[in-house]
């Protein structure tokens, strides 16, 4: 579920990086905002491919980071300062993605430290008070 979210998130950093006033084609992806919309997501992916457990606390980070900035963008948007078309539907689907991230991010990393430790070799049996062996 983490890994469909983030490249939700990349395809919607892509999108919203094309919707930005003032970027035209491929050249609105080579903003300063692509490290951390399109670039940031990816990069959680490949490290949850990895299997290390303290990639699902990082997501959670990283929605949290980008709620606070969709958030800040609709009531910028809301509140008459931009007149972006489009940018409104997009941070409203990054911000739903960046909410269930944050969930989903949270249990799976609670999930994975609360899971057991691998079994440990048990100490060899001591010998039997009746053994026929002498040593």
């Amino acid at each position: 579920m983490l890994i469909i979210l983030l490249l939700a998130l990349s395809l919607i950093g892509i999108l919203t990086l094309n919707a930005m006033p003032g970027r035209t084609g491929p050249v609105g992806l080579w903003s300063g905002w692509t490290p951390f919309l399109v670039l940031g997501p990816l990069t959680l992916t490949g490290l949850i491919l990895t299997g290390w457990n303290w990639t699902a606390m990082a997501c959670v980070m990283y929605g949290t980071i980008g709620a606070a900035l969709d958030l800040s963008t609709i009531a910028g948007i809301l509140g008459g300062q931009d007149e972006t078309s489009g940018l409104l539907a997009l941070s409203g689907a990054s911000g739903a993605c960046n909410a269930l991230l944050i969930l989903t991010g949270g249990c799976s990393f609670v999930r994975a430290i609360q899971e057991p430790s691998p079994p440990r070799s048990l100490p060899p049996s001591p010998r039997s008070p009746s053994s026929s062996v002498s040593s």
